[in-house]
C-alpha cells in the first residue's frame, strides 16, 4: 500500500504478534480471508468486509491510539455509531488470502471523526472505504 504522505513504508514490529505497522498517518494491519468470511464461491461476501473493517477500527484505536474498545464502550459506556458509510468495491478477496487494511484519519470534526480504509492484497487494491463516526 502507498503512504498518502510518505512512500516510504514503516518496518513491521517483529515483537508484534498481529503484524500491524504504523506510520505517521495510517495503522495497517493484516487480516487473514476466512471461510466464514466467504461465499459458496469462495470470495468474500461484501457484509463480511465490514465485520473485518470493524475489528481494524477497534485495533487501530487500541493500538495506535491507546484506546481499547473494552475502556471506552465498556467502562466509559461511549458509543461510536456510524452516520455515513461508503465503500468501493475493486477486486475479490478470496478465501486463505490475507488482506491489508490500512485505517488512517481522513477529517476531524467537531463532534465527528472520518476513518479511511484501504484494503489490499498482494499490492492489489481491493476496497476503499470512508465512514463517518460520531
Amino acid at each position: 500500500m502507498t503512504n498518502r504522505t510518505d512512500s516510504a513504508r514503516p518496518a513491521r514490529d517483529p515483537a508484534d504478534p498481529e503484524g500491524a505497522v504504523t506510520g505517521p498517518n495510517r495503522y495497517v494491519i493484516p487480516k487473514h480471508v476466512r471461510f466464514g468470511h466467504c461465499d459458496p464461491a469462495g470470495i468474500v461476501y461484501y457484509p463480511r468486509y465490514f465485520e473485518l473493517l470493524h475489528d481494524a477500527k477497534e485495533d487501530f484505536f487500541r493500538e495506535a491510539l491507546g484506546f481499547p474498545f473494552l475502556e471506552l464502550i465498556g467502562r466509559q459506556r461511549l458509543g461510536f455509531p456510524i452516520v455515513r458509510l461508503e465503500a468501493d468495491f475493486l477486486a475479490p478477496s478470496r478465501l486463505g488470502e490475507v488482506i491489508e487494511i490500512a485505517v488512517s484519519v481522513g477529517r476531524i470534526g467537531r463532534s465527528s471523526l472520518e476513518l479511511d480504509y484501504e484494503c489490499e492484497c498482494a499490492v492489489l487494491p481491493q476496497l476503499n472505504c470512508a465512514l463517518i463516526i460520531l
